[in-house]
């Protein structure tokens, strides 16, 4: 609809996402999630999860006070069921943050956010260990073929909190410190995510974003501990 309310054709228009109040380009309210007392130990209705999940596709362990997630073999673009626990995000201007400490059983496991158009196109934001190093890799994936946009080294090791904006078509990634604000680094600006948008999906595109762990390996012990996740 153009120009609510007044029934006829005008000289200036209002284009839906341009100054109609009713569609905000930002996400105003804040979805705050933790995984702290939840005595059900079930997610909220809000969160989904991919194609088929197991039974045991998550944990809410009241001792650690942390959603765990095992780190599966299953990449996010295959036609499994990844450890990958998401909301559907509609709005094209957004943050979305997780803390988690990533308890890895082999090398090559991985864990941070993810955010998925489907198994063809996504952008992932992970942290991993390689020896005693420990390194943040963002990852995209354009109509099913992936490349590392970044790799950077991080002295931070333990409780990993990383944060991703996207605003339209650029996201960019950030791995922040908490307890030192000033320490927080911006591991990549600008990533083109065109490809996840509207006018190239030809229709509405159903993007999630949520937290998600992989390994390399198929015989992983490994997990991550999601002490919190927040979308605003």
């Amino acid at each position: 609809m153009v120009n609510p309310g007044v029934g006829m054709l005008e000289k200036e228009i209002c284009l839906p996402g341009e100054k109609d109040n009713s569609m905000p380009g930002e996400l105003n309210e804040v979805r705050n999630y933790s995984f702290k007392n939840m005595t059900d130990k079930k997610l909220p209705l809000d969160f989904m999860m991919l194609r088929n999940p197991q039974p045991n596709a998550y944990t809410i362990d009241e001792q650690e006070e942390c959603l765990k997630l095992p780190a599966k073999a299953v990449a996010i673009g295959d036609n499994g069921s990844p450890s990958y626990v998401a909301v559907r995000q509609k709005h094209h201007r957004f943050q979305a943050e997780t803390e988690f400490l990533l308890k890895a059983g082999e090398k090559g496991d991985r864990a941070g956010i993810a955010y998925l158009q489907n198994s063809q196109n996504y952008l992932l934001a992970e942290y991993g260990e390689v020896g005693t190093d420990g390194y943040i890799y963002v990852t995209v994936c354009i109509n099913g073929t992936e490349k590392i946009l970044a790799e950077k080294k991080t002295e931070k090791r333990g409780m990993q909190t990383l944060r991703l904006s996207v605003d339209q078509s650029l996201a960019q990634v950030w791995l922040i410190w908490p307890e030192t604000e000033e320490k927080s680094q911006c591991i990549i600006r600008e990533v083109d995510i065109s490809h996840m948008c509207t006018e190239a999906a030809g229709g509405f595109t159903g993007c999630t974003v949520g937290m998600y762990v992989h390994s390399e390996q198929k015989q992983s012990t490994g997990c991550a501990q999601f002490c919190r996740f927040t979308v605003k």
